[in-house]
């Protein structure tokens, strides 16, 4: 999106997402999801914006979201386990680094 087209709209970096990122980003790390870093932080971002929208998507949902992230490294199946740990963990499920 060309910057012009932001005016009058509220931004919000991921600098400013952090402490709500922090709840899940340990959860992709565990998985090995963060090989190069190039994408993490789109990543971020995108689970943000999923689990505002959606606090319990499916798989082919989380997919769905993560798509428009370009990944060199993982195939996003690394993305997509520690997303569904994250949601199992906050369920009472599997915990963190288990």
């Amino acid at each position: 999106m060309l910057a012009a087209r932001a005016a009058g709209h509220a931004v919000q970096t991921l600098e400013g997402l952090q402490e709500e990122a922090a709840d899940f980003v340990g959860f992709i790390a565990d998985q090995g999801a963060d090989q190069c870093g190039f994408c993490n932080p789109g990543f971020v971002m995108n689970t943000i914006a999923l689990l505002r929208e959606n606090p319990d998507p499916t798989d082919d949902e989380i997919r769905a979201f993560l798509a428009g992230n370009l990944c060199r490294c993982t195939g996003y199946e690394g993305q997509l386990r520690g997303i569904r740990s994250y949601l199992d963990s906050r369920k009472g499920g599997a915990a963190h680094g288990a």
